[in-house]
This record gives C-alpha cells, structure tokens and sequence, in this order.
C-alpha cells in the first residue's frame, strides 16, 4: 500500500471528494464557459454531466473511452418493445451508470423511445449522500 497509514474507507473519501466535471447546458448539448473558459462543476452537478454523457455517448464507438463506458441504445431504435426489449433497454442503462464509483443504485422512473428520441427519468442513490432524481432527453 502506498499510503500505510490512510485506511481503505479514508481512500474511498479522498476519491469521492475529487468529482470535478466541465459544466454542461443540457438543453443546448453544449459546455458551458465563462469569458472563454470552460466552467468546471463539482460534487453532484458533476455527477449530473457523467450521467447524461456516459448515457449519452455510443458504447466501443470512440477509442478515447474503455469498452464500459457508454451505451448502446442506439441498437434498441426500430425495435418492438416487447417485455425482453424493454429489460434489456433498462438493464443497459443500469449497468452503464453502476460503473460510476459515486453511484450505489440507479431506478428507472420512466423511459420513453420515440423514433430518435429519448426520454429518461432516473432515481439515482449516490454516496454523496444525496438522492438525485434525475430528466434527460436528447436525440439519439
């Protein structure tokens, strides 16, 4: 161990406290900047943007991520969703966002898929001691 003095739980604190993310405007699908300088978010909001990105982004499609960031929703587009199409969908949101060391548990409050559009509605237990419910929606 590098730190022998520093516990397992005191490292876990450390790790958590350092979520820092740039600041998105989920509306415009943009980063958000203040006199030509990305403004960084910190803590949920953080969170916030590593949700709606990871869900966001094409799982194995960009070589700058590892094969478990992302999802692949896309494939779900043009599909009857039947109760397995539906579980597989939920399931694909779920174990995407899980990979998060911030996040304990993710519920799926709604979900709608319309041609190319999604809409989500999640519950997200956290271990920033917050419960962050949680609207995206965007083209996919």
């Amino acid at each position: 161990m590098i730190f022998p003095n520093i516990k397992a739980n005191e490292i876990d604190k450390l790790e958590l406290n350092s979520l820092k993310e740039i600041g998105w405007d989920f509306e415009k699908d943009k980063p958000l900047f203040k006199d030509n300088n990305f403004i960084v978010v910190e803590g949920i909001e953080a969170l916030k943007v590593w949700i709606y990105k990871t869900i966001k982004t094409t799982r194995f499609k960009y070589l700058i991520y590892s094969n478990a960031y992302g999802t692949s929703i896309k494939s779900f587009i043009g599909k009857v969703f039947t109760e397995r199409v539906k579980n597989d969908f939920k399931k694909e949101i779920i174990e995407a966002l899980l990979i998060n060391n911030y996040i304990e548990s993710v519920s799926i409050v709604e979900y709608r898929l319309d041609y190319n559009k999604l809409f989500l509605s999640l519950k997200i237990e956290t271990k920033i001691n917050k419960t962050l419910n949680f609207e995206v929606s965007f083209n996919v």
